[in-house]
């Protein structure tokens, strides 16, 4: 029995210490949650296991490996579900295995009143049939509630089988999948006249709700369509069925195709180019240059409306820019180097430019720029965006406009609202191509979803966007470099009022750029994009950003953290002018980004290394949401010390008033305390007996050194600061 004892005790003391460990890690975490504004907690969304795999941001590129990032990241309205993607296929913690073996795999996860569970959506595929680039994953598109998927098959042919008994075998297509019977339906169901190598069949873009779809194919997909061997048909597919678009207004008949190259708006899923209803689509022939409307779709009135067409002016038409339009698309704004109404300025040149609204309601047409004192026109170079009934669109115009107080050859930032133009502020001429967050570019006023980072919410009443100008007297020089840093601005339209909302509260300079991302990039080109995550609530009280710069005294760790801006009197904010708060680790030295939002702010979705709650255990980047009134359980830990010898875990976690900042202006959650995950996440019989799996000890060993259970340990403070 004595020749036995001290093996037994050392046995004893490193259980004991394997427990004390995870009590620590519980005690970390429910002190990081319990300073989280607006009572949020940390919730983690992806499943611990995930065979090495690392969960993909939204764009840049995987730190240590050089491949890209992308693909569809995105969160449901409701917060309650969140899609993304990883280069490695894991099960899904509902005990889904991915079938097939695309470069990457897509995962639904989806929180109940016991937590959080996954589900690998890859289907039957070979991963030959997808590029490496946007992430080689087969989604292209989910509906705004994640309810609906469409999935490309792969390229032609297409070695993939049909994924329902109806579609044409080898033949490019899409499918539709239903996320909650898991069932697919085949938008191509009759077998074209090409072989399946020559057949071309590409998403252009969908609204919100994924009921219609608009592709481009040379094909001739209904019986009055014609092969458009010199260019691409525009379709839209709707309830099993196929409508033509690119019908010149008179054709001889309804759904007879014009020959040459149509396209969606001005290219790929151009902003609102189709209404939320489907029953609108904007398009554009580049032959003849002009711009048109495909309306009343799905209807016996169905028609088609030159947009860009001269109404009283002197110049012919043609030559229009979509821009964007209301959600419904009965407005229409467009660039246009023409005079179409008489009292029109256009230049007549590229680069001099009116910015024109068609009333797709009335017919008519109204020049929103009128510069009659500047033979150039207003010279508009973008739309930032519109709001969703069109009463207000934000654009950015060299020209001085009348009245406005704007200095001409500036990158002027202005807002029309029914019938007024109002000068907000010059912009940077970087601002459209700014580089400062490389490997990500931000582009203000680009159209296209998949580049545009401009928002505007709260029924076009606020802005959101960023910008490298100093724009509200702060010092936004780089502190190191000397360069200017980007920074996020809100402009409130009634008030007139803009507020810098990650300029550095104490005034100092800035340690680096502070942004948000763009659209959801789903392949080779990164204009294409079916999805902007959002990054402000819809009420417009909210915003959610990245920043390099230390907003608040506790964030030391000197890397990208997110934060939050909230309105007086929105959440936990007191102070007049607003507040800024820390949502990420503060001082665990791992990046932690933004992925999206849901509609309310309540939840917020990041993605970082740092071990947020007591269940995660490995160093690999996870998705967690910081939710407000969330919070499960945490593993409680198994008492494995039950012979002589064993002592006591922890004592009770601090109190969070010891290590709240004096700054501090949120309310602390009473309950955003200590977790308690489920005993099934702990596994104690690999920790008692660290000799079986010596590879996981050294694992913790070498990445604790940089900012393991150490740094953790120093707590994880918010911060809210007077603006």
């Amino acid at each position: 029995m004595d020749a036995k004892r001290p093996s037994a005790i050392l046995g004893m003391a490193v259980s004991c210490v394997l427990t004390c460990i995870v009590m620590l890690l519980v005690c970390v975490s429910a002190r990081a949650t319990a300073l989280l504004p607006d009572g949020r907690s940390f919730e983690m969304v992806t499943p611990l296991e995930k065979n090495g795999g690392e969960i993909n941001g939204i764009d840049g590129a995987v730190p240590n490996n050089g491949l890209p990032e992308g693909g569809i990241v995105q969160a449901a309205s409701d917060g309650d579900s969140v899609t993304y993607v990883s280069l490695l296929a894991f099960p899904g913690s509902a005990g889904t295995q991915p079938m097939g073996a695309p470069i990457a795999s897509q995962y639904l996860s989806r929180r109940d009143s016991a937590g959080w569970s996954t589900t690998n959506l890859t289907s039957a595929v070979n991963s030959g049939t997808y590029a490496v680039s946007g992430s080689g994953a087969p989604y292209e598109a989910f509906s705004s509630d994640l309810s609906q998927a469409l999935l490309l098959s792969g390229q032609p042919p297409v070695k993939n089988p049909p994924l329902t008994p109806d579609a044409p075998a080898h033949y490019m297509n899409y499918y539709l999948r239903d996320n909650g019977a898991e069932s697919f339906r085949a938008l191509l169901t009759s077998t074209p006249t090409e072989g399946p190598g020559e057949f071309f069949f590409e998403l252009q873009g969908t609204p919100p709700d994924l009921k219609h779809v608009v592709i481009a194919s040379p094909a001739a997909l209904t019986p009055e369509a014609t092969h458009n061997g010199e260019g691409n048909n525009l379709y839209e597919w709707a309830d099993g069925q196929f409508q033509a678009i690119n019908v010149l207004p008179g054709a001889s008949h309804p759904g007879e195709t014009a020959s040459g190259q149509a396209q969606l708006g001005m290219g790929f899923d151009e902003n609102h180019a189709i209404s939320d209803d489907g029953a609108r689509v904007v398009w554009s022939q580049l032959e003849s240059r002009s711009l048109f409307l495909r309306e009343h779709i799905g209807t016996p009135q169905v028609a088609t409306v030159e947009i860009d067409a001269s109404q009283g002016g002197p110049d012919a038409g043609g030559f229009g820019e979509f821009k964007t339009a209301s959600a419904n698309g009965s407005r229409i704004f467009f660039t246009d180097r023409e005079r179409l109404t008489p009292d029109a300025t256009a230049g007549g040149k590229r680069g001099h430019e009116d910015l024109y609204l068609f009333d797709a309601e009335t017919g008519g047409l109204t020049d929103l720029t009128v510069d009659a004192s500047d033979p150039g026109g207003a010279s508009v170079l973008g739309v930032l965006e519109a709001s969703e009934d069109g009463s207000y669109v934000y654009f950015v115009a060299t020209g001085s406009l009348p009245g406005t107080g704007a200095v001409a050859g500036n990158d002027n930032l202005y807002v029309w609202h029914e019938g007024s133009v109002t000068f907000i502020r010059p912009l940077s001429e970087a601002d459209n191509n700014n580089t400062s967050r490389e490997p990500i570019v931000a582009h203000d006023w680009e159209s296209t979803t998949g580049k545009r980072t401009a928002r505007v919410l709260a029924g076009g009443r606020r802005l959101l966007f960023m910008s490298s100008a100093n724009l509200t007297g702060y010092d936004n020089r780089d502190a190191s470099t000397g360069s200017p840093d980007e920074e996020v601005y809100l402009y409130d339209a009634p008030s007139g009022g803009l507020t810098c909302i990650s300029c550095n509260p104490s005034g100092v300079r800035p340690q680096g750029p502070s942004g948000f991302p763009g659209g959801t990039p789903w392949r080779t080109v990164p204009e294409l994009g079916t999805y902007q995550p959002r990054v402000l609530s819809a009420d417009g009280n909210r915003v959610f950003f990245d920043s390099r710069d230390a907003l608040v005294p506790q964030d030391t760790n000197g890397a990208q953290d997110v934060y939050e801006w909230e309105q007086d009197g929105s959440g936990s904010c007191t102070r007049e002018g607003g507040c800024i708060f820390l949502l990420s680790a503060a001082t665990n030295t791992s990046e932690s980004s933004l992925l999206d939002a849901s509609a309310s702010g309540d939840d917020v979705f990041i993605i970082t290394r740092a071990q947020l709650v007591g269940q995660d255990t490995d160093h690999l980047r996870d998705l967690y949401d910081v939710r407000v009134g969330g919070g499960f359980p945490s593993p409680t830990p198994i008492e494995a010390c039950e012979a002589e010898g064993c002592r006591p875990a922890l004592s009770a976690p601090l109190a969070a008033s010891s290590l709240a900042s004096s700054t501090f202006t949120g309310a602390v959650s009473p309950s955003a305390g200590v977790t308690k995950p489920a005993a099934k996440k702990v596994k104690p019989k690999k920790k008692v007996k660290p000799k079986k799996r010596q590879h996981r000890p050294k694992r913790r060993r070498k990445q604790s050194g940089s900012g393991g259970h150490k740094a953790r340990a120093r707590g994880h403070h918010s911060s809210a600061v007077s603006r």
